[in-house]
C-alpha cells in the first residue's frame, strides 16, 4: 500500500496549502506523521501561482511568489509535488 507523501489542503476560496508528510511512525494508539508546509498555490488574476515559504525564527515569515503563472491549479500543484529530476545528459 503506497504511503501518502504530500497533502494539498484548500485554505479559502483561491488558496491551497501543500504539505510534505513524513513516513508514518508508531505512537500510542495509532500512527503519527511529521509534516512541513512546503508551498502554497494562490489564484491571482485568473492564473495560479506557486508561493514558497520564507522561514524565520518563529515559522514562516513571508511568502515568495514564483514568476511563472499556471492556467490550471493542477499544473501549479504538480510543479511542486512532482519536480523535474534534471535535464537528460
Amino acid at each position: 500500500m503506497p504511503r501518502l507523501k504530500v497533502q494539498v489542503v484548500r485554505d479559502g476560496a483561491s488558496r491551497w496549502m501543500i504539505w510534505k508528510l513524513s513516513d508514518g511512525f508508531d505512537v500510542d494508539g495509532g500512527e503519527g506523521r511529521e509534516y512541513e508546509q512546503i508551498a502554497r498555490v494562490v489564484c491571482d488574476g485568473g492564473l495560479y501561482y506557486v508561493e514558497l515559504p520564507v522561514w524565520g525564527v518563529d515559522g514562516i515569515s513571508s511568502w515568495e511568489r514564483q514568476p511563472r503563472g499556471w492556467a490550471l491549479k493542477d499544473g501549479a500543484v504538480h510543479s511542486v509535488t512532482h519536480p523535474k529530476k534534471g535535464a537528460a545528459a
